[in-house]
């Protein structure tokens, strides 16, 4: 077994100051991977769509609700890794959602939304990486 020195014991501020700067980041990188893998049971973060394009960041959760009171073209920011993901829209009136080109729908065809006041659509999603694979519940009660 080699003898290596407590770095915090040395005199030296800058020996101390890198040795501190390097355990820091072997943490920060340990705590950005159990982020990635993190399942947030019981969240689900709130979005409202009132412009004609709406961001949904994953990253933010696994579960998002939308409150549409407009019609909105979604952009995601893609989540750290391959996760099943929930969206959930609660229509405030009679708005259409339009997905990206990176949501491939069950059967190859988009729904028909509900887009009626007070009504609900759920969307889950596969994310492979790459593509969001979804399919949907119309009119959810």
């Amino acid at each position: 077994m080699k003898y290596t020195p407590d770095p915090l014991l040395s005199s030296d501020p800058v020996g101390i100051t890198e040795y501190l700067v390097r355990e820091f980041n072997k943490l920060a990188l340990v705590l950005d991977k159990l982020e990635a893998t993190n399942i947030n049971y019981g969240r689900e973060t709130i979005n409202t769509a009132s412009t004609a394009t709406t961001v949904i960041n994953w990253k933010a959760g696994q579960k998002q609700r939308v409150e549409m009171n407009a019609s909105t073209t979604f952009t995601f920011n893609a989540p750290e890794g391959v996760c099943n993901l929930m969206l959930r829209i609660v229509y405030n009136g009679s708005y259409t959602p339009t997905f990206p080109s990176s949501v491939k729908w069950q059967g190859g065809t988009v729904p028909t939304w509900s887009a009626a006041n007070t009504k609900t659509d759920v969307i889950a999603m596969y994310y492979d990486g790459t593509n969001y694979h979804a399919t949907a519940s119309i009119d959810s009660k």
